[in-house]
């Protein structure tokens, strides 16, 4: 009987676990606010978490291109290679970049970002 009871609660903690891993994940990607390119260049703080729909139009340097938000603003983003997708970057490809804003004294505005991901 005991272990009965010990193999029952066993699977109600890891359903319960695994059900509050998934609504943390879940929340965790409410936390970036939808702006806008020019909304981040503008009226965002530093280290705000955000997320921008747009396009990557174009390499600077290795990590870092340009991104062009949805009505024609363009922003800096710094991308870590973990942090690009199993498919590679996708130049001209309508994507959401979430990240978050630096903004640093005598320095020009960029996204730092967390997650890509492609929009069809």
């Amino acid at each position: 009987m005991n272990k009965s009871y010990a193999a029952a609660f066993a699977s109600i903690f890891l359903a319960t676990a695994c059900s509050t891993t998934d609504k943390l994940s879940r929340r965790d990607h409410s936390k970036y606010d939808p702006l806008t390119v020019r909304e981040i260049l503008s009226d965002s703080n530093h280290t705000d978490k955000v997320h921008v729909t747009g396009e990557i139009i174009e390499k600077i340097k290795s990590g870092i291109f340009r991104f062009k938000g949805q009505h024609g603003n363009i922003i800096e983003i710094h991308i870590d290679s973990e942090d690009i997708p199993d498919e590679g970057l996708r130049l001209n490809s309508s994507t959401i970049i979430r990240g978050e804003v630096i903004k640093a004294p005598a320095a020009p505005v960029y996204l730092d970002a967390d997650n890509i991901r492609y929009v069809f």
